[in-house]
């Protein structure tokens, strides 16, 4: 499951949403409520995505992506912050990756739009392997 999640070549949104939060998490360590607000700024709110992100960062924490941990704060209700661990950090690098190769493929298909009348030879490689 770990790797249909975080390492699948043909991107869903679960995969976007996912490597957002571990972008996030990279810079610095969050609580869901922070998560779910960074995550709807980036890439608009839907209904379903309070629920997919804390769904996401059980799963990540199962599979050791994240840990988290309580924090009681006066006047506050406690927070769970969640932290990247080094596991994730590499998942992410991976996830980085595979989106500048998706990039790099949507670059191209955005050039054959407007006009260009040759692909690249590694874009013609890879998507006949793929």
């Amino acid at each position: 499951m770990l790797n249909n999640c975080c390492k699948s070549k043909n991107w869903k949104y679960n995969d976007i949403v996912s490597t957002v939060i571990l972008i996030l998490l990279n810079r610095e360590p969050d609580h869901g409520y922070n998560i779910i607000h960074a995550v709807s700024d980036l890439l608009g709110y839907s209904p379903t995505l309070n629920g997919m992100i804390y769904r996401l960062l059980a799963f990540f924490e199962m599979n050791g992506l994240v840990r988290s941990e309580w924090k009681i704060e006066e006047a506050s209700q406690p927070k769970k912050v969640y932290t990247i661990t080094q596991k994730g950090e590499s998942i992410l690098r991976e996830r980085i990756s595979i989106l500048k190769a998706q990039i790099n493929r949507l670059k191209e298909i955005l050039t054959l739009y407007e006009g260009g009348t040759q692909w690249s030879s590694h874009f013609q490689q890879t998507t006949m392997r793929d």
